[in-house]
């Protein structure tokens, strides 16, 4: 009995982080947040031949001054590339023209941020036939950008 349970720890240790890698995890919404923070809604459907997966954290502390802050998390997995790119691509130019916009470099194949400094701050990044949306709305001073950067470089490596 030891002997199987062991083979089976063993193998879904190696399976493991290829399960949810589409996700963001509590801690990386913490991250971004500045504070803590739980999940409030999730949902994961089949859509269009491929895969959705969104979510929406929000934190803990919320006062009639300082409304709650909420990260909105989302993963398109499409049929095919050539879906991707044109989605991303329609994101890109309705969003390039505005102040705020920045390319990314090094985060999957094509990615974007984009903020208002004030009140949100978005990337979404594509790669290959999957892209990532990230949003914190009700930016403030506890928000990291630079968390939200790493984060979702850390999620389109993981898929």
């Amino acid at each position: 009995m030891k002997i199987i349970l062991y083979g089976l720890i063993s193998i879904f240790s190696l399976v493991a982080p290829a399960i949810g890698g589409h996700k963001i995890t509590q801690q990386e919404a913490t991250r971004i947040l500045g504070e803590s923070c739980e999940l409030s809604e999730s949902s994961s459907a089949s859509k269009n031949g491929g895969h959705e997966y969104k979510c929406k954290f929000l934190t803990k502390s919320s006062t009639v001054d300082r409304p709650q802050k909420a990260l909105y998390f989302m993963f398109d997995s499409y049929e095919n590339e050539a879906e991707a790119i044109k989605l991303y691509s329609e994101f890109q130019k309705s969003n390039q023209h505005q102040s705020g916009y920045e390319t990314l470099s090094g985060v999957g194949e094509e990615a974007f941020f984009h903020s208002d400094g004030k009140n949100f701050c978005l990337i979404i990044a594509r790669k290959k036939n999957e892209m990532i949306r990230l949003k914190v709305n009700e930016f403030s001073e506890k928000t990291s950008i630079a968390e939200l950067k790493a984060v979702a470089n850390d999620i389109i490596n993981r898929i």
